[in-house]
């Protein structure tokens, strides 16, 4: 067995973490290895919370062009025979220590680090996110059953507000916040990160509906690509855990494909289920009833919104706010 280095990454937050860890785990290891030292890290059966691959798993991210040339340095030095892989994260990639402008991502700077990679013969895997863009409007650690993740994407919200819309005051109410994002999101708009990565090097390329969708079949293809065999004593488990994961996220891209006639049924007043709704989900319903419809809901002191359609329709109320047309009404 010799030491094997292989790269993974994406445009966006989309998977790749748990793309990481399926390779380690159906390749039948039980620890990976750090950075920083020797020391290896027991590796979960199980790294899927709330909507995401993150509980437990240790894995290499490097965030910083730089950081991943050191990550490599660094790595060629560790006495450690097995397989490792690298997620660098090319949706907050930067050139040194500078800070990420989630507005104004470095196209150039991911196809750059693709090809340093490749160039030094590393089999790389890119999972490529056709869209929706509206699927990325929803943090998708915080888009799990409403109650026990309600704290957690107030908090997340607060935080992105001061990064998207440094010249607004932060608002000190769940109800202004969520009006505030509503008046500000575009669902619709196109994607902000386009990477033409260099096909013509040694990779494997599959999309965010190949992984959600038919992951059985490419996943035995991504550990062929990568010369690995699987451990057949592992792959039931391996797809159970799958299936937990993906229905997740076929949850928020069901979420998209529905959401206007979810609006629809709001402003007709039929009698719908549709909760329980994230925050972000209800800031996206509340931005097309007021750009679609030139409706609003009355959401003072409303925490959170009701799961029913026909409900939420006895909390319209006229939009007083001055709106550019950016949809066909």
């Amino acid at each position: 067995m010799t030491k094997q280095i292989v790269h993974l990454t994406s445009k966006y937050s989309v998977g790749c973490t748990f793309l990481d860890w399926s390779l380690h785990w159906l390749s039948g290891k039980n620890n990976t290895i750090s950075v920083e030292s020797n020391n290896p890290h027991p590796l979960t059966s199980d790294p899927v919370r709330d909507n995401i691959a993150h509980n437990n798993y240790k894995k290499i991210h490097p965030g910083r062009l730089v950081t991943i040339k050191e990550t490599i340095k660094k790595l060629k030095k560790i006495d450690y025979n097995d397989l490792i892989t690298i997620y660098w994260h090319a949706d907050r990639l930067t050139s040194s220590d500078d800070t990420v402008d989630i507005r104004n991502r470095n196209n150039e700077l991911i196809i750059e680090a693709w090809n340093w990679l490749c160039s030094q013969g590393y089999l790389g895997i890119f999972l490529e996110f056709p869209g929706p863009k509206m699927y990325l409007d929803q943090p998708r650690e915080t888009a799990d059953i409403y109650g026990n993740v309600f704290d957690n994407h107030k908090q997340v919200l607060f935080a992105d507000f001061k990064i998207l819309f440094p010249d607004k005051e932060v608002p000190s109410n769940i109800w202004d916040l969520r009006e505030q994002y509503a008046l500000n999101l575009r669902p619709y708009e196109e994607l902000p990160l386009i990477v033409d990565i260099d096909r013509n090097y040694p990779h494997y390329y599959l999309t965010t509906n190949d992984w959600y969708f038919n992951g059985q079949e490419h996943i035995r293809n991504i550990m062929k690509f990568i010369g690995k065999d699987i451990d057949e004593s592992r792959w039931n488990h391996w797809v159970t855990v799958y299936q937990k994961w993906s229905a997740l996220q076929k949850k928020i891209i069901n979420f998209c494909n529905n959401v206007e006639s979810f609006v629809k049924d709001i402003v007709d007043g039929n009698d719908n289920e549709i909760g329980p709704l994230t925050l972000r989900q209800e800031v996206i319903i509340q931005h097309l009833l007021m750009y679609k419809y030139n409706l609003n809901l009355k959401t003072w002191q409303l925490e959170s919104f009701p799961n029913n359609t026909k409900d939420l329709h006895n909390l319209l109320e006229p939009n007083i706010h001055n709106l550019e047309n950016i949809y066909d009404r």
